[in-house]
């Protein structure tokens, strides 16, 4: 085509969805690029938790949900070493990896 828009492939992207991480107590990397990541939490909490978003692919996503989480009083804390996130309600969170710093889009 000439001058005009043409629909093309786009660029691809890193994301995990993974098994339910029933623990209900520890800390968790999710690094871009692993093969073992844990997003999703059903438990009753016993400790406040930490999650660390780490790796810097282009366009890497991890989606979290807390919607069956029990948080009993505690906290789930996403953080990159930048930011933090604290959550002690049911929710879903995604984190995307753009330009060059990981950021929540919802």
């Amino acid at each position: 085509s000439n001058s005009k828009w043409r629909n093309a492939a786009g660029g691809s992207a890193s994301s995990f969805t993974a098994a339910k991480n029933t623990a209900t107590s520890g800390d968790l990397t999710l690094t871009s690029g692993s093969s073992a990541q844990l997003t999703k939490f059903t438990a009753t909490l016993s400790a406040n938790r930490t999650v660390t978003l780490a790796g810097t692919a282009t366009n890497a996503s991890f989606e979290l949900s807390f919607i069956e989480t029990d948080f009993n009083g505690f906290a789930i804390t996403v953080t990159n070493g930048t930011f933090s996130h604290a959550f002690s309600y049911p929710t879903y969170a995604r984190y995307v990896y753009i330009g060059s710093a990981w950021e929540r889009v919802l």
